[in-house]
């Protein structure tokens, strides 16, 4: 055998074991990053489980039956700019902490989901587990409790997310028949959405 012809050869064992060794650093790669979606997919469902969210999703929903589907984001926000109102002159509300443990649900359901929708965005989480994580029970509860009640404080304020988060889970569009509901905001607000 020729040199040229031997390294010829010992190129082509190169170039295939160069390829094997690309496919395999490539295979621990995805298994390292599925390995790590898990371990974040499992840091969520153990969160949702929480005694903590469980209150909070008893909470909102007891809010809404409490004050009717149609009255419920109108009495939290009413009782929302009473509260502020009463706190800028120094008085006492009679319902401060009930909204105040209201107001705490909302934002602790709100977050979970916003937290879905950021490492989704951030490719921390594929679609698919991110849409997992919104077929939860409580999504209904952040879909027709939390946004209302936070968009009754800020229309603005993360209405964009919770379009994505709405596509993302595959529900109800934001359409003229179903929109998030627009209010007007209040100036100087010290309540955060």
């Amino acid at each position: 055998m020729k040199t040229s012809e031997l390294t010829l050869v010992l190129m082509g064992i190169s170039a295939i074991a160069t390829t094997i060794a690309a496919v395999a650093a490539w295979r621990a790669t995805r298994f390292t990053w599925l390995s790590s979606e898990g371990s974040t997919y499992h840091a969520f469902l153990e969160r949702y489980n929480s005694e903590e969210m469980a209150s909070a999703l008893r909470m909102l929903d007891h809010w809404r039956k409490q004050h009717g589907e149609d009255k419920f984001a109108e009495k939290f926000i009413r009782l929302i700019r009473e509260y502020e109102d009463k706190t800028a002159s120094g008085e006492h509300h009679d319902e401060e902490e009930t909204i105040a443990e209201v107001n705490k649900a909302r934002r602790h359901v709100k977050t979970f989901f916003l937290n879905a929708l950021k490492l989704y965005e951030s490719n921390y989480l594929s679609k698919k587990v991110a849409q997992q994580i919104c077929k939860e029970n409580g999504f209904n509860i952040f879909d027709q409790i939390a946004i209302p009640l936070t968009l009754k404080i800020d229309p603005v304020y993360d209405r964009e997310n919770f379009k994505k988060i709405r596509v993302l889970a595959n529900v109800r569009p934001d359409t003229e028949e179903n929109p998030l509901m627009p209010i007007h905001r209040k100036e100087n607000s010290r309540i955060l959405p």
